[in-house]
């Protein structure tokens, strides 16, 4: 048989095997030009309802089956956690790959601690480096700013971890934060970032800003390893690209080599995180940054009913310079029920509005999980939240409702950062604070005074047999180190789930809420069954869970389907709903004041379009003793032709 034979037969069983793919799927023009597309660069502009998740799994599948990729050379890069575990469950779906581990799709942030820790040697972390939280950042923080005897009237944490955050995502290090002449309290904040970031490399400890710097500052310093990636990706894949900062394009240009294809989806009218470091820029420029791009539209919506497609697009249309998309509604989408505003007295009004509509929904068949009410900032949520649990209707304020963040939850996930990471002071902290033990807020002030990192287990080793202690704080803190080390002792062999069950035996936790009959201590313990039963069930390995802690979003799905779902406007991108309320709708309060007034468009969009069914929308004439007037978008809604067509109607309750 002749080379030219092979090729050819090579060539047809491709082509057979691409056919076998879009037949499988359900594709409209523009989608099936997306996933087919086999040059250099493409840009596909997906319009919210667009099944843009759709198109990006099948080209995955396309690239695997018709052009001979495998998993291993492609990178798909995701903003949310959601959003990662629905494409690998659909790859794997639709390739028949079990072992999911070996994929590589995940947030930036995952795919940047996944390589770093593939590369100790290289970045100096050790493969067992902790990654902070929220409350760590802060702890820290406060050590930076008490070291340097900076007056907290000036220079708040939250001041300086946003400074600080700002820096990373622009790739700026402390030392040219410190170059940017900064003048009165900001020329404190260059020499904060310095010893914060000291102080994270001495606990062994990366935060999120971080993640992506290292993998660049790697990349610099060992080119052979970013060849390694270069070789390795042959296509990347982005979900999202409005939502990009500098760093995370550099990160893209610097994983790919010559050859390696891009696929970017995103969708500027959902760019709505400038207050975060998203740049729309980068869409909108998306040509100047990648050579002769073909760019795809995907223009119909599949999500919600012509009403309320209609209304969004038209509500959107006249952004200054945005990318034309001309979004409508899809043949199959019923016209459904026009989209209302109601005007009403007050917060208590509006309130006891949404809680009959939402009696109306669920007795109409309503499932809880499809009801939705949406605010510009959480505050507006308050009132109507208060009325629901009242009404005993089960309700999931989004924000403050996250399985994880519950106190025994957070209590137990101490005990396995501490194990993992002994320089882990924060956890440390958590656990002295643990009222089972009865430990005296100035004793564990004074054990937590150090500056030293992995100082606070160090003082409580130290201080478990000192005499100037009261004998019951000695023995609980020996008890504490007794726990600890007997964790340490099975941290390579017994599971997370074991290890969280000796910590609540050995330290007393379980039988501290067991002697309490109340119904806190009892949804506690159910609460601590869950997590060893459903969250810590898949991982064999303590490091396997440290790893995915930061990255997996643990609560259990009743949780998110059995409720009402109460949420910000921003924490609602990417979600879905049959029927959404979008409360306060008010001037100032929306848009607000102080915030872009072309990005507060573009929430309003994204409010609009999460609903499938039905969206109502209500202003209160006073809140408290301020009086308001409705929104100027609410005025904008009803000068569009929509509303002309009666997709719109806007009354007053």
């Amino acid at each position: 048989m002749t080379r030219k034979t092979k090729t050819g037969q090579r060539q047809n069983a491709r082509k057979a095997k691409s056919n076998d793919v879009l037949s499988n799927t359900k594709l409209s023009a523009s989608q099936k030009r997306a996933v087919t597309y086999d040059g250099q660069n493409l840009l596909v502009l997906a319009g919210a309802g667009s099944g843009k998740t759709r198109v990006l799994t099948t080209r995955y599948s396309w690239l695997v089956q018709a052009q001979g990729l495998r998993p291993f050379n492609i990178l798909a890069l995701t903003f949310t956690n959601d959003a990662a575990t629905e494409m690998v469950g659909r790859i794997a779906e639709a390739l028949g790959i079990r072992n999911t581990n070996t994929l590589w799709v995940g947030t930036f942030h995952a795919v940047c601690a996944r390589i770093l820790r593939d590369h100790p040697q290289e970045t100096g972390f050790g493969e067992d480096f902790s990654i902070a939280d929220a409350g760590e950042q802060q702890r820290l923080v406060r050590l930076v700013l008490d070291e340097l005897d900076v007056n907290l009237r000036q220079v708040t944490p939250q001041m300086a971890l946003e400074a600080i955050s700002r820096w990373k995502e622009e790739g700026i290090t402390p030392e040219d934060a410190a170059n940017l002449s900064p003048k009165g309290v900001e020329e404190l904040l260059p020499k904060v970032y310095a010893l914060y970031q000291q102080k994270l490399r001495e606990a062994d400890t990366l935060d999120f800003g971080d993640l992506i710097s290292e993998v660049l500052n790697l990349f610099a310093n060992h080119k052979p390893v970013q060849n390694k990636y270069r070789e390795q990706f042959q296509a990347v894949m982005v979900d999202e690209y409005q939502d990009t900062n500098a760093q995370q394009v550099r990160l893209i240009k610097a994983l790919r080599g010559d050859g390696c294809s891009l696929t970017a989806v995103g969708d500027d009218d959902q760019a709505i995180y400038a207050w975060r470091g998203a740049k729309v820029e980068y869409i909108l420029k998306f040509e100047e940054d990648f050579t002769k791009p073909h760019v795809v539209n995907l223009s119909d919506n599949y999500r919600s009913t012509k009403a309320i497609t209609k209304l969004a697009t038209e509500f959107v249309a006249d952004v200054e310079g945005r990318r034309r998309k001309g979004l409508r509604p899809a043949r199959s989408m019923d016209q459904g029920k026009p989209v209302t505003h109601t005007l009403l007295p007050d917060a208590p009004a509006e309130a006891a509005f949404v809680l009959a509509e939402v009696k109306k929904a669920i007795k109409a068949g309503r499932k809880l999980g499809d009801i939705a009410v949406l605010a510009r900032a959480e505050w507006l949520l308050k009132p109507i939240e208060e009325l629901l649990v009242k009404a005993d209707i089960p309700t999931r304020v989004t924000s403050h409702d996250r399985f994880m963040d519950r106190e025994e939850v957070v209590d137990m996930i101490a005990w396995l950062k501490l194990t993992a990471n002994l320089k882990n002071d924060a956890a440390m902290v958590r656990i002295l604070r643990q009222e089972h033990w009865q430990i005296a807020d100035e004793v564990v002030d004074q054990l937590t005074k150090s500056n030293a990192v992995g100082g606070v287990v160090a003082a409580v080793r130290k201080n478990a047999g000192s005499k100037s202690l009261p004998p019951k704080t000695r023995q609980r803190l020996a008890d504490i180190m007794r726990v600890l080390n007997h964790l340490k002792q099975y941290r390579h062999t017994a599971t997370p789930a074991q290890l969280v069950n000796m910590a609540l035996e050995e330290s007393g936790y379980r039988q501290w809420l067991s002697d309490d009959d109340s119904n806190t201590a009892r949804n506690k313990l159910e609460g601590l069954d869950r997590l060893m039963d459903s969250s810590l069930a898949g991982y064999e390995k303590l490091k396997d869970f440290i790893y995915e802690l930061p990255f997996v979003d643990f609560t259990p799905k009743d949780e998110k389907t059995e409720a009402v779902q109460l949420m910000t406007a921003h924490a609602a991108k990417g979600l879905e709903f049959p029927v959404v309320f979008l409360v306060g709708w008010e001037r100032d309060n929306f848009p607000h004041s102080k915030a872009d007034p072309v990005e507060e468009v573009r929430l309003a969009y994204v409010m609009l379009t999460r609903g499938q069914e039905e969206v109502f929308i209500t202003s209160a004439r006073r809140r408290g003793a301020k009086f308001l007037m409705p929104s100027p978008f609410v005025a904008k809604l009803k000068e569009t032709k929509a509303a002309a067509h009666g997709y719109f109607v806007s009354e007053t309750g």
